[in-house]
Formats: C-alpha cells, structure tokens, sequence
C-alpha cells in the first residue's frame, strides 16, 4: 500500500485519494490535450508557410515563362514577319573563284579532264583511300545526297566524283577497290603529284598527309 502510494503524483497526495485522484487525471487530460493543441497549430502554420513559399516560386516561374514566351514571340516576328517567312536579304557580288582545268585519270586508266563534266551535277569528295574514319562517313553522305538529288531532277546528269590527293599511294586499282563500299556511280580520279596539286588548288583544297 506505502509502495503505491509513493507512485500517485503530487496531487494525489495533498487530498483525500478519492477525490484527489479525479481532479489529477482531469489535470493531465487537459495538460496533455492543450500540449497536443499548440503542436497542431504549429503544423498548422508550417503548412501555411510552405504553401506561401511554393506559391511564390510557382508564380515566379510562371512569370519567367511568359517574358521567354513573349521575347521569343517577338523575336520571330521581326525576323519572319507575319506571314512566317524570313526576311534575309542576299546580296552577291561575282562568282566565287572555285574550279578550274584539271587533267587526271580515272580508274579505267582513261585521262579525263574537266571538259567532260561541263553541263552536269558534279560532286566532287577530295580525299585518300588510306583515310578510315572521316571519308567513309562524308561518302556515305555524299551517296545519300545523289540519290537525293536524282530524285528531284530525273532528267539532269549527276556525278559523283572520288579525288585522290594521295597519288604516292593510291593506285588506280586500290581507289576502285575503295569506292565500291559506296554508292555504285562514284568516279575515281588521280593523277600525278603535281597533277593532284594543281586541281586541289583550282576548287581551294588543302591537305596535308
């Protein structure tokens, strides 16, 4: 009986324990329920304070938004206009200095100037059969670029043409070999050394080996 005694709290013990122990539970539901209260509230206001926050930023964002939106509104009507098209002025001044003779030969052996390429689509690729990385990607471009061509313009002559800047290595047989991994129409050139030099400097070709 002493042992539980010394376990009621404080209020129990300065009344009467029949009346004493009411008033205490009463005191601690009220304590406890008041406690539980003010931690609600203040969830409450946490809740409040990030729904502001968020609020905020969201109609920052939205704001930024619209100013990119309307700059690039207005940006592509000065430079489209309403219609949507652009409004570039081109303005030329001479032909370009690019081309010129050349006499080289083709892989059959026959000697081909440019005489025989006058009144066609000619495509020219200036590069080496011993090149593994970029050429056989540009060709394969190129290919992609003839047919593309022919199906436009059916009636019109179209060549691609395959100039070698190697001569020292690259033997009519090794660039015929080269070229048939690519579009079947490819036309090998070479020539000798200077001959090569002389048609890379006519179309402003430079190259080092």
């Amino acid at each position: 009986m002493r042992r539980a005694l010394e376990l009621l709290p404080d209020c129990v013990l300065r009344r009467p324990l029949a009346a004493s122990t009411t008033t205490c539970i009463l005191r601690r539901f009220r304590t406890q329920s008041g406690v539980a209260a003010e931690a609600e509230q203040e969830e409450l206001e946490k809740d409040k304070a990030a729904l502001r926050k968020y609020s905020i930023l969201a109609g920052v964002g939205l704001l930024c938004a619209g100013t990119l939106w309307y700059g690039s509104r207005q940006a592509n009507r000065r430079y489209f206009g309403s219609e949507g098209s652009a409004r570039v002025n081109v303005e030329t001044r001479g032909r370009p200095a690019l081309g010129g003779p050349f006499v080289l030969v083709k892989t059959d052996g026959e000697p081909v100037t440019q005489a025989e390429f006058l009144g066609s689509w000619t495509f020219f690729y200036f590069g080496f059969t011993h090149c593994p990385e970029i050429c056989p990607v540009e060709l394969n471009r190129m290919s992609k670029v003839v047919d593309a061509v022919r199906a436009r313009r059916p009636k019109d002559r179209i060549l691609p043409l395959f100039v070698s800047c190697d001569p020292r290595r690259d033997s009519l047989e090794a660039i015929a070999e080269y070229l048939s991994d690519f579009h079947p129409d490819f036309i090998g050139l070479v020539g000798t050394p200077k001959q090569v030099n002389d048609a890379c400097k006519s179309y402003r070709i430079y190259y080092s080996l």
